[in-house]
């Protein structure tokens, strides 16, 4: 008897050994809204280049034109509970977040670095990131995607009696939403978590930017 109980405590012990093996093998992952979905579209050319009124002499924003977009360079249903938490370090850490790794919520702008490497859609597209430290409030941002590129130009022009610099080319920008009104954020994606079936538009458009200079009475 003393033989047998002996085999179980030994036979129980490797049963809890196995266990707490399972339980630490089991991955970590981003803390969101249960069954949390949402659909990322890298797309071009749904912004407005935006600029400014001659008249007026009043600055133009970029708007959004787009709509939930019919065509696009790519489409991703990012499964948000499935992004473990190794993953989302990554992805924060890919563009500088100084909290990477300890932020365990997903933002609008680690949606769209998953979308850009996701290789299940589509082949991954590479990017560069940053973070913004001058601005309030702090954030990060991707400045460049592999394969779109545009032609940076700048000259100086006088609209009325004060100067500017315009500054031409094509960017990124971001639009999100749920149902079918997208808008831009105020801030930079990464001040705004997801939300369960949210769209997000990462597009890359033309844009006209205007800063004044100086003032003349010529």
């Amino acid at each position: 008897m003393e033989k047998v109980m002996k085999h179980m405590r030994k036979a129980l012990s490797l049963l809890l050994v196995l266990a707490m093996v399972v339980c630490f093998a089991v991955p970590a992952f981003a803390a969101s809204p249960e069954g949390a979905t949402v659909t990322v579209y890298i797309t071009e050319d749904l912004f407005t280049k935006g600029g400014i009124d001659t008249a007026t002499g009043k600055k133009i924003d970029q708007e959004y034109i787009g709509g939930i977009p019919t065509s696009y360079i790519k489409k991703v249903e990012v499964d948000i509970s499935g992004i473990s938490t190794t993953e989302l370090k990554t992805l924060k850490a890919s563009y500088n977040n100084p909290d990477a790794e300890t932020q365990t919520t997903v933002n609008v702008l680690d949606a769209i670095a998953y979308a850009l490497s996701d290789t299940k859609s589509g082949a991954a597209l590479g990017y560069t990131g940053g973070w913004d430290t001058w601005n309030t409030p702090n954030g990060g941002y991707i400045s460049s995607v592999d394969g779109y590129t545009g032609t940076p130009g700048s000259e100086s022009v006088k609209i009325g009696t004060t100067w500017y610099t315009k500054y031409t080319g094509s960017g990124w920008n971001i639009a999100f939403g749920t149902g079918t009104t997208l808008t831009p954020p105020e801030y930079y994606g990464t001040y705004y978590d997801v939300t369960n079936g949210m769209v997000i538009v990462f597009d890359f458009s033309e844009y006209e930017l205007y800063y004044a200079d100086r003032k003349s009475v010529v």
